[in-house]
């Protein structure tokens, strides 16, 4: 047993505290003092270590501060002594305790308690009065930014004008977002600024602290000049700032607001999801151009294009990923780029699909008439829907034109962010690879190619004779029909109206399961005066040798094939597109 009075700030303890401070150690330490009121209480190294420990947990003043507080007590002083001196009048004393190993207070000394913890008496005195007189713990003054209010008038002025800017609809984010908002594609930071000092001239602000508070109090960002805006929003704008009859200009308005729900309204349905129910979104990457090369003459040149038709498997809100991103990838010299490369793409991916527990099978796209939008995709739908019957009904939805922003589209975005920064592309295998990187990737000349484009032709009937206008319809629901082997296809012209009749589209005599495709052959014709703007090209850049070279195999194979001819004119409009990317191409 020792036994300790500590009469001194550097007492014995501390040396005896660090050099028996082994939770095995059995001793005692007994505080004893000359004040009757202390009880002579014993402590063992272990639970004074403990305390110790408990005290320096955190580093933070505040936290020992509050740790300080639990530990002492507050007592009024009720009787005072008669002196002069005014600076030794306090109002309360302090009761020192610290816990045991049971959580009980031992009430100790002052120097036992501020030895323990290796602090001075002023710290806890400045606690309790601070506590004392207010009811809180001390406030910590050290450190932090000290010049936060004296710049306060000049913060607030700055806040003031970027609060005032108006600004705009991002048209590249579709989804109403209160996190992000954007300026006009003309400002910048400087330009803010010279606006800010032209309309507070007194201002003492400099550009770098008004640029602080710009990216540190505001989410905001510079819009990118628009490439392509619905052109019937570009026309009704245009109707509204010139029209001067106010009647006329609300009507306007209220044209412009209809449209923009309706736009609104498909992508409430692309965003729509549920268990019995599985979206596909699916559209076309522009072309891209083989060779890829900064040569001036590329300009000016006929290429031959890499096609690119993306499935995304899921909502607009699910993540993207290889597992539900499908690119289906083909050359020009392989197949052209119709309606039956798109449905035998859309055919094959809904036959690997596994619809265990799905009702319906919804599908988007935009309204492009040659790929889409046409009765070749509803007769593959026709046929595939019959083929399985655990599915009660197929959803074709086309969104407004101009408001086509997809899941396909954010692929493709990520594509081309990699494609910018390629400055030479010469293989195809090349683009692939990068594709592969976002999607998986199937080759067409891996999957049936299905002739649906005559198939329909012989079984469906024309267009001009259908009950509904298939190029005003937003929306088609196919069901099966009560007579055996054959469906019924409803047309509706809005997206949250269901007034449409379901009609068999069949000609007189037959019927939906009488669809039997055949399938295309591989190999399809390219002009002659396309491979000769390519052997052009090639011999540009590479020289009159550059058939021996290993990356050029690709084109050696072409020029080489036997089917290169003139290619037809396509009929029936087939490569009319309302979004039509490149099959009238400027270039020559």
């Amino acid at each position: 047993m020792f036994t300790f009075c500590f009469t001194r700030p550097d007492s014995l303890f501390k040396m005896f505290f660090h050099r028996y401070s082994s939770t095995s150690l059995p001793e005692r330490v007994n505080c004893s003092h000359k004040n009757p009121m202390l009880k002579c209480t014993s402590l063992t190294m272990n639970e004074l270590l403990q305390f110790h420990q408990s005290f320096y947990a955190s580093k933070k003043k505040s936290v020992q501060d509050a740790f300080l507080l639990k530990c002492c007590q507050i007592k009024k002083i009720k009787k005072r002594r008669p002196t002069q001196n005014k600076r030794l009048r306090r109002d309360f004393n302090i009761r020192y305790r610290i816990f045991n190993s049971k959580k009980e207070f031992v009430t100790v000394c002052q120097n036992f308690f501020l030895s323990s913890l290796r602090i001075k008496k002023y710290r806890v005195e400045f606690v309790m009065k601070v506590f004392y007189h207010t009811g809180q713990c001390a406030r910590e003054n050290r450190g932090g930014n000290h010049k936060i209010n004296k710049y306060k008038e000049q913060k607030d002025l700055v806040r003031q004008f970027l609060m005032k800017l108006k600004c705009i609809e991002s048209h590249y984010c579709r989804s109403a977002t209160i996190e992000r908002k954007y300026l006009h594609s003309d400002l910048n930071i400087n330009k803010l600024y010279k606006m800010f000092k032209t309309e507070y001239s007194q201002s003492i602000v400099k550009k770098s602290y008004f640029r602080a508070i710009f990216n540190r109090d505001f989410n905001l960002g510079f819009g990118n000049p628009r490439t392509d805006v619905c052109s019937k929003c570009i026309e009704l704008d245009g109707k509204i700032k010139i029209e001067s009859d106010q009647a006329k200009k609300k009507s306007l308005m209220i044209e412009k607001r209809i449209h923009k729900l309706r736009a609104k309204a498909f992508f409430e349905l692309l965003r729509e999801q549920a268990e019995d129910m599985i979206t596909f979104s699916f559209d076309c990457q522009k072309n891209n151009p083989l060779p890829k090369v900064p040569d001036q003459s590329a300009y000016y040149s006929r290429q031959i294009y890499l096609y690119n038709f993306t499935i995304v498997q899921g909502s607009s809100k699910a993540h993207l990923n290889k597992d539900t991103t499908f690119a289906y990838i083909w050359s020009e010299n392989e197949f052209g780029k119709t309606s039956n490369q798109i449905a035998s793409a859309v055919y094959d991916r809904l036959n690997k699909t596994n619809f265990h527990g799905i009702n319906t099978v919804r599908l988007v796209a935009d309204g492009c008439g040659g790929q889409n939008k046409n009765s070749i995709l509803l007769c593959m739908l026709s046929k595939w829907l019959l083929d399985n019957t655990s599915l009660k009904k197929i959803e074709i939805i086309f969104p407004i034109t101009g408001h086509s922003f997809m899941p396909p589209d954010r692929v493709f975005g990520n594509i081309e962010k990699i494609l910018q920064k390629q400055e030479v592309i010469i293989r195809p295998q090349d683009y692939i690879d990068i594709i592969a990187t976002n999607a998986t990737v199937i080759n067409m000349r891996d999957i049936q190619i299905l002739d649906f484009k005559t198939a329909a032709k012989d079984v469906l009937k024309p267009t001009a004779r259908w009950p509904f206008k298939i190029t005003e319809c937003k929306r088609f629901i196919i069901k099966r029909s009560k007579s055996p082997g054959n469906v019924l296809i409803r047309g509706e012209l809005y997206f949250r109206s269901d007034i449409g009749k379901a009609v068999n589209l069949c000609k007189m005599g037959m019927k939906t399961n009488m669809i039997r495709p055949s399938t295309l052959p591989l190999g399809a014709p390219i002009n002659r005066a396309k491979i000769t703007d390519v052997d052009a090209l090639l011999k540009k850049h590479f020289g009159a040798e550059w058939e021996t070279k290993e990356e050029s195999q690709f084109y050696v194979n072409i020029i080489k094939s036997p089917v290169i001819q003139k290619r037809q004119e396509e009929d029936d409009n087939e490569n009319y597109c309302e979004n039509r990317d490149d099959t009238t191409d400027l270039r020559v």
